[in-house]
């Protein structure tokens, strides 16, 4: 059985995800992703290095590596989620009249195990909207990190650098996410 509530130890690489509570969305207009974004690096880029994310209407993702640091233990870290969410259900809640919960409890975290595991989430991510069918391609969803990555954009917070690493160049992070969608495709037919 998958374990979705691992310890965040330091130095692991962790896929973070939560989805809303009930059938709520978590973003409504463009300024709640990007308002979320800028909430995920206030709280949690102290905290972790993200190599990846993709925020869609009702759920998000993060590829995640916990930094390594004496100056904080997974408790901090996991309030630090805790103070993210809430800081971002409080605003969301107060702009659109809203009250309650915006999240699932307890948001799941998935440890990375090994290489193959990493590249493959990094792509899960980024092909997240080509799944859900809300485009046909990753390069046109505008919330997630797959646009500056090729774009070679890095932040303060998102390491463009080191995934760009991971696949050895551009083109083949490129060609293994293309390859990703047609693989799925191709499973998605009915005989």
């Amino acid at each position: 059985m998958t374990k979705y509530r691992s310890k965040l130890d330091s130095g692991k690489y962790y896929h973070v995800f939560n989805h809303a509570f009930g059938k709520e969305n978590i973003f409504i207009e463009d300024k709640n992703y990007l308002y979320f974004l800028k909430k995920f690096e206030a709280f949690l880029s102290i905290y972790v290095d993200t190599f990846a994310y993709c925020l869609m209407p009702n759920h998000f993702h993060f590829l995640i590596r916990v930094n390594e640091s004496d100056q904080y233990n997974s408790n901090q870290l996991s309030r630090a989620f805790k103070s993210f969410f809430t800081s971002y259900t409080n605003s969301f809640n107060k702009t659109y009249n809203k009250w309650g919960s915006l999240f699932q409890p307890r948001f799941k975290r998935l440890l990375i195990e090994n290489n193959e595991q990493l590249l493959t989430t990094a792509i899960y991510i980024h092909c997240n909207p080509v799944k859900h069918s809300f485009v046909d391609s990753p390069i046109e969803w505008e919330f997630s990190s797959y646009n500056s990555i090729i774009e070679n954009k890095s932040n303060t917070w998102l390491n463009t650098k080191e995934i760009i690493s991971w696949f050895d160049n551009i083109e083949n992070f490129m060609y293994c996410h293309e390859k990703y969608l047609n693989d799925l495709e191709i499973n998605r037919i009915d005989y």
